[in-house]
Formats: C-alpha cells, sequence, structure tokens
C-alpha cells in the first residue's frame, strides 16, 4: 500500500462487505509486529486548525502486489531479530512465537540467512533441491523449540496446529508430520487463534455458535475470547454473520 508519504507490506484478505475502491487497516498497526506496517505513515501531516485533531482516518493510496520469490513459515520459542529489509509479520502465542515471511532475494539466500537464526544443526531436516524446499525442525530435551518450513509457494501448512506443538514433547508420528505441516490422521483443524489473550481458535469459536452463542457475550461467557482486551469482537462479529448466511442459506428450499 503506497503514496507520496510512504508505503506498508500488508497481506490482504477479501470481504464481500468492503466498499468498491476502498480498503481497510487498522489504523494502529505499527512495525512491532511487521517489517513494514505503519499505516499511519500514509496519512497527510494536516490538522484541523480549530482543534488540532490530526486527519488520521483517511488517506488516498494505491495497491500492489509485493513481489516475493519465496515464502516461508517459522515458528519459534524465542523472538528472532529479523531484518526489514522483506517482508514479515510476526504473531506472539502461548509458547513463542509464528512468523510468516516472503522476499525477492533467491531462495538459496534466504535459506542461508533463515538458518542463521536458529541453533545448528536441526533435529529433522528435508531437503528438495528440485522442488527448492526446505522443512526443519528443532528439538531441545525432547520438546519442540522451532520449525521452518521455506519453499517458492505459498506453503500448504496448518500453522495453528504448529503452534499448538510448539514447546511441547511429540511421539515419533508426529515429529516425522511437522516437517508437512500438518497433522498425522484425521485430527482436524483448529484454524486461525481469533483471541491471543486466551488462545481461542477459530474452530472453537465456530462450534460454540453452533452450538447455540449468539453473540460476543455468549461466546465470551463460554470460551472467555473478546473478555480481555476486546480486539477480537470484530471478528467474533464477523464469525456469527458468517454463519447466519450459512444456516439461511441451507434453510432456503427452492420450488
Amino acid at each position: 500500500i503506497f503514496n507520496r508519504h510512504s508505503k506498508a507490506w500488508l497481506r490482504v484478505r477479501i470481504e464481500p462487505g468492503q466498499r468498491r475502491g476502498s480498503l481497510f487497516a487498522p489504523m494502529h498497526w505499527s512495525d512491532r509486529f511487521a517489517a513494514r506496517a505503519k499505516v499511519d505513515a500514509l496519512i497527510t501531516a494536516v490538522a484541523d486548525p480549530h482543534s488540532g485533531q490530526p486527519e488520521l482516518k483517511h488517506a488516498t493510496v494505491g495497491v500492489r502486489p509485493l513481489p516475493s520469490r519465496w515464502r516461508a513459515l517459522l515458528l519459534s520459542q524465542q523472538p528472532l531479530p529479523l531484518a526489514r529489509t522483506h517482508y514479515w509479520a510476526a504473531v506472539p502465542i502461548a509458547q513463542g512465537w509464528l512468523y510468516w515471511l516472503a522476499g525477492e532475494t533467491e531462495i538459496k539466500a534466504a535459506r542461508t540467512y533463515l538458518l542463521d537464526l536458529l541453533p545448528s544443526p536441526a533435529s529433522l531436516e528435508a531437503d528438495n533441491a528440485d522442488k527448492q524446499e526446505l522443512r526443519c525442525a528443532w528439538f531441545e530435551d525432547d520438546r519442540l523449540q522451532a520449525v521452518l518450513l521455506l519453499g517458492q509457494h505459498e506453503l500448504l501448512a496448518d500453522p495453528w496446529w504448529l503452534v499448538s506443538c510448539l514447546g511441547q514433547v511429540l511421539d515419533t508420528d508426529t515429529q516425522v508430520a511437522l516437517l508437512s505441516g500438518r497433522p498425522p490422521g484425521e485430527i482436524s483443524e483448529r484454524g486461525a487463534i481469533i483471541c491471543s489473550c486466551f488462545q481461542v481458535a477459530e474452530a472453537e469459536i465456530r462450534d460454540a455458535i453452533s452450538g447455540g452463542c449468539r453473540s460476543s457475550a455468549a461466546l465470551g461467557e463460554k470460551l472467555r475470547c473478546g473478555t480481555n482486551c476486546g480486539s477480537c469482537v470484530p471478528e467474533l462479529n464477523r464469525l456469527m454473520r458468517e454463519n447466519r448466511g450459512v444456516a439461511a442459506s441451507a434453510a432456503t428450499v427452492k420450488i
């Protein structure tokens, strides 16, 4: 996202309710949890002449794809000193940190850079030179310490299952499954963590909605989500709207 003042690197999500020709991003985003995410840097330095209130609610911007030659998913129990020369976004989780990364450099350079951030050598490693993929896991005292999945394309992994494994002692089958990025067997996916405060996943929230929760307050009583900082309440409301839409579609009978 760019204009004459600055630029920001943000992941895109298409929402049917968003007005055509406009986009939305929280103005509180900063560089603390991402390489370049200062949304306010795009705002014109103009203030109301009477109140002094800055014009921080809107700006004219352009949008273009960020070129990338590699993508990576990285989990670590320790925060990592990532450079701001490529895209990354960090999510604090109960046992450490979850990172999404992408960059324009050769994948060989990305491999060297990312491995230098982690202990050496990896406890488990799958290196596919033909597909230019690298998948590694690190253990310390039999507990999962870090996971790296690196490739040229979007990684078909379940990041939130990997999150649940971090810091845990894992059996042999689960350790092997780590390199695929997906749980072994028929374990259902938890989905994204919607409530960071209490680590409540999307699947749990959808189950609670299907089970009768009809408001964010009801979800809070059942799962505690939305009852601390409150920043996930809009997401809870969105999931409830989606559930109502699915229910209404299922109830429609064509004659």
